[in-house]
C-alpha cells in the first residue's frame, strides 16, 4: 500500500495495486505515478501543490523546477507548471471529466491552447487524468479571458483600503475611514465598491484591482489590535495576507501603508511596507485625524500639480470624471 496526496486538494489517497483512483474530495483522477517517488520528492511535490493552492505560485514553481530536473516524466509536476503559469489555486471535478470549480486569476496574454508546454504535455500522456486536464484547461482559458475583461472594465482609484474581514474591530474602523475618504477622493473599499457584484463573484475583481498598479497605486491596511493576538489561520491569510503579498509583487514598499492602533505592524507588513500611520486609539473621534493622514499620503503620491491646487482649494478631483469612489460594475 502506498499513500500520496491528491494534487488537486491535498487529501491523502492510498493505493493498493490500482493504477488510478478518484479523489473522494475533489473528484480528480489520481495516478500511482508519484508512489514511485522517494519520500523526500513526494513531500516536495505535495509542498509545491500546497503553495499553489494558497496562491504562492513562485514558491510552487521553484519546488517543481527542482523536481523536474531529477524526474523528466512526472505528469503531475509538469501539469503543476501549467497551473502555476495561469495562477490556478483551486479546482475540482464531479468524478468524471466535468469541471465543478476552478479559481484562476491569470490575465496572461497567451491563450492556453497556444501554450507550448501544455501542447507538449497533451501529446506526451494519455488516460483519464489527461481527459480531466483537457477539460480543466478549457475552463482556465474561459476564466483567463474573463479576467482580462474584468481588468479592462475597472474604474480607477487612488488607493485601496483593506482589512481582515473576519475581525469586527477592523471592519468598524475601515468602514468609518472609507465613509470620510470616499467623499474626498477615489478610494476602493471591497464591501462598498463591489456591492453590485454578487458576493461569490467578487474575488476575481478584487484580485485584478490589487495586482494592477494602474488601477490603484496605494494600499492602506487596517490593524485595530496587536497582530500577535490573532490566530494565524488560513482564513486570515486568505482575507488579507495573500492580498498584501499580491499587491507587493507589482508595487514598491512605499506604496503599502499600515494603519495601526498604537502597535507595531505585523512582520508580514513590515517586510512588504516601510510606511505606517499610528493612532493612540481607534475610536470614532479619531477617524477624522486618521483619514486626514491617509489623504495626505494619497495626495502626495497620486495628485498632479493642477489637481493638488484644486485639492487645496477644497475641490475633489475624480479620476473617472464622475462621482468619487465609483462602484464596480459586474461583467
Amino acid at each position: 500500500m502506498h499513500g500520496v496526496k491528491c494534487p488537486g486538494c491535498g487529501v491523502e489517497i492510498v493505493f493498493n495495486g490500482e493504477d488510478a483512483l478518484i479523489c473522494p474530495r475533489c473528484g480528480s483522477v489520481v495516478t500511482d505515478t508519484t508512489t514511485r517517488l522517494g519520500k523526500g520528492d513526494a513531500e516536495r511535490l505535495a509542498l509545491a501543490e500546497g503553495y499553489r493552492r494558497i496562491g504562492r505560485f513562485d514558491d510552487s514553481q521553484l519546488e517543481l523546477d527542482g523536481l523536474l530536473e531529477r524526474h523528466e516524466n512526472l505528469p503531475e509536476g509538469e501539469f503543476g507548471c501549467i497551473l502555476n503559469y495561469y495562477e490556478v489555486t483551486e479546482y475540482s471535478f464531479d468524478g468524471t471529466d466535468r469541471v465543478k470549480t476552478c479559481k484562476c486569476y491569470s490575465t496572461d496574454r497567451r491563450p492556453v491552447y497556444k501554450n507550448k508546454d501544455w501542447l507538449e504535455l497533451k501529446e506526451k500522456y494519455n488516460g483519464k487524468q489527461k481527459n480531466q486536464w483537457v477539460a480543466l484547461c478549457e475552463r482556465i482559458e474561459f476564466l483567463r479571458q474573463r479576467n482580462i475583461l474584468i481588468r479592462e472594465s475597472l474604474p480607477l482609484y487612488r488607493a485601496i483600503i483593506l482589512y481582515d474581514y473576519s475581525n469586527n474591530a477592523d471592519a468598524e474602523v475601515a468602514h468609518g475611514l472609507y465613509e470620510i475618504l470616499s467623499k474626498k477622493t477615489d478610494v476602493f473599499f471591497p464591501p462598498e465598491s463591489l456591492k453590485y457584484v454578487p458576493f461569490d463573484d467578487r474575488e476575481p475583481y478584487l484580485m485584478q484591482i490589487i495586482s494592477d498598479p494602474d488601477v490603484a497605486p496605494l494600499l492602506f491596511v487596517i490593524y485595530s489590535d496587536a497582530y500577535n493576538l490573532r490566530k494565524k489561520t488560513a482564513t486570515y491569510y486568505k482575507n488579507i495576507a495573500r492580498q498584501c503579498e499580491d499587491f507587493a509583487k507589482v508595487h514598491t514598499k512605499t506604496e503599502m501603508i499600515s494603519v495601526t492602533c498604537d502597535y507595531a505592524p505585523p512582520a508580514m507588513i513590515k517586510r512588504l511596507s516601510v510606511k505606517t500611520i499610528t493612532c493612540e486609539d481607534f475610536d470614532k473621534e479619531s477617524y477624522g485625524n486618521i483619514a486626514e493622514a491617509m489623504l495626505e499620503k494619497i495626495t502626495d503620491a497620486t495628485y498632479s500639480d493642477d489637481e493638488y491646487d484644486d485639492f487645496l482649494n477644497g475641490i475633489a478631483v475624480s479620476l473617472n470624471g464622475g462621482e468619487l469612489s465609483p462602484f464596480v460594475k459586474p461583467i
